[in-house]
């Protein structure tokens, strides 16, 4: 499967939602003003939007890498052309724990803003 076709198979799941839910909260120790979070495939979504301009999605659920084990996946979006950015060459990331996604959310918020 090419980075387009990733791309466009995940796209409505990464897109928040209509209505999203604001919290103030979240099981990673960051604090961010604008997360949302949405139930989906029996799990949870929870998305950080960056003034950077990078959202970064972090999940677990059903399908998401780490799931059995109750870990958490994780990927980052390039608001401006809403494609994937790899990490370490992969669109996603998972067998996350809380400090590795704390850890990671961390790095990708101080991140210069996308051109």
């Amino acid at each position: 499967m090419t980075d387009s076709q990733i791309s466009d198979w995940m796209t409505p799941w990464m897109t928040p939602p209509d209505d999203p839910v604001k919290v103030d909260t979240n099981p990673f120790d960051f604090d961010h003003p604008s997360i949302f979070v949405d139930n989906i495939f029996g799990g949870v979504s929870y998305r950080f939007r960056f003034d950077n301009g990078m959202t970064v999605s972090v999940i677990r659920h059903t399908f998401s890498y780490g799931y059995k084990n109750n870990l958490w996946e994780l990927a980052l979006i390039q608001d401006s052309t809403g494609g994937f950015v790899k990490i370490q060459g992969d669109p996603v990331t998972g067998n996350l724990t809380e400090e590795n996604v704390n850890s990671m959310l961390v790095s990708i918020s101080s991140l210069e803003p996308d051109s």
